[in-house]
């Protein structure tokens, strides 16, 4: 007996350390790709968080005007957490998949040729289709990340104006108001969640049909004698194995197309051309005695409607000047052009004979006093 034992321990020996030594890696590599996370992921979505904000700061105040706060905050996070869970997604889901399915095929390939190349081409193919179906699923979660985002929009919007609603009665009107874009919400979640579902049905049925074929051909070679019963147990054990990676991968295709799709989204909705930007080599702008010109302004927030055409004025220095007008008139948007929040269409607004356009944004608005005329709080001390 102890012979015996001794030729098993030492039949076993070397694959047992292989097994032992492997996984070994498989902790160290996991808990490696752990530390990845801790450290690198907080960091990447404050990177992509901190830019996004960066050059939102920068759009006119058109963009800001015609765009909910909220909608504007809930792309940001989205996209910072999207681009997070694609790059996870690639390096911890896909390359280990991969690799997985390149040591088990070379494995199966040493038991049974023809089994590993007739599952190895249909895991190819079925790859492939869910790939190219898992790409449409960009376009469902691109709408259903725009609908998430007014739904945020719309509530941020009437919770900053609260007391409006109050005063005026209208917090049953606010509600049925949010009720019309959560709607759409459910509308493109259903959309969205439909189309994932239909993907998973063909996923799981092909891989049923292989599960029961892979079975049937291996049953088959045992019962014809070509192949051992640790060899089918190994044929079968791995190509179960397989199928049920493949199954993985495609779900993950999903998941990784629902993830572009959410930034492409906010991408598209805050990386735009800057209407209003500093022109190169624009200088600081030096103030010595107040004087604000306007000279052949035309301006219109719609073509159609012109709010200034050819305006002429002089604001002299020390002079105090009052704007007296109807709602609509202009007064703000006067304001608003000095301050270069808005570019007129032509003409040239200058400040102590310097163009506006000519001197950086930060510093104009920095020599200007103001109180709008809304009063506005942060919440901060």
């Amino acid at each position: 007996a102890q012979a015996g034992g001794h030729d098993a321990w030492a039949a076993v020996r070397d694959p047992f350390w292989l097994f032992a030594a492997l996984n070994l890696g498989v902790v160290l590599c996991s808990r490696a790709s752990g530390t990845l996370l801790v450290m690198l992921g907080p960091a990447l979505r404050r990177r992509v968080r901190r830019e996004l904000f960066a050059w939102l700061q920068l759009h006119s105040q058109r963009y800001f005007l015609s765009n909910f706060a909220g909608s504007l905050a809930n792309r940001i996070a989205e996209v910072s957490m999207g681009v997070a869970q694609v790059i996870w997604t690639v390096l911890f889901d896909f390359w280990p998949l991969a690799i997985s399915f390149g040591v088990s095929q070379v494995l199966l390939a040493q038991v049974n040729p023809r089994l590993a190349l007739v599952l190895g081409a249909w895991i190819v193919v079925y790859v492939l289709v869910s790939f190219l179906l898992a790409r449409r699923c960009r376009r469902y979660a691109r709408d259903y990340a725009a609908a998430r985002s007014a739904v945020s929009g719309t509530i941020v919007d009437s919770v900053s104006n609260i007391m409006t609603a109050k005063l005026f009665a209208r917090r049953d009107f606010e509600r049925r108001y949010l009720d019309d874009y959560l709607e759409v919400e459910v509308a493109r979640a259903r959309s969205t969640f439909w189309f994932m579902e239909g993907i998973r049905w063909f996923q799981f049925l092909s891989a049923l049909v292989l599960m029961l074929g892979v079975i049937g051909y291996a049953l088959k070679l045992f019962g014809a004698g070509a192949m051992s019963a640790g060899q089918f147990a190994m044929a079968a054990s791995l190509s179960l194995l397989l199928i049920e990676q493949a199954r993985g991968l495609s779900r993950r295709f999903l998941e990784f197309f629902e993830f572009l799709g959410n930034i492409n989204d906010g991408v598209g909705m805050i990386v735009r051309p800057h209407e209003v930007v500093d022109q190169p080599g624009a200088a600081p702008l030096a103030v010595t005695r107040g004087e604000i010109r306007f000279e052949h302004v035309d301006f219109a927030y719609n073509a159609e409607r012109p709010v200034f055409r050819d305006l002429n004025l002089v604001f002299a220095p020390g002079e105090r000047v009052g704007l007296v007008g109807y709602s609509g008139s202009g007064k703000s948007t006067l304001v608003n052009l000095v301050l270069r929040l808005f570019e007129p269409q032509s003409g040239r607004i200058l400040t102590d004979s310097q163009e506006v356009r000519g001197v950086t944004q930060e510093r104009l608005r920095a020599a200007v006093a103001m109180i709008p005329q809304d009063p506005l709080l942060f919440h901060r001390s």
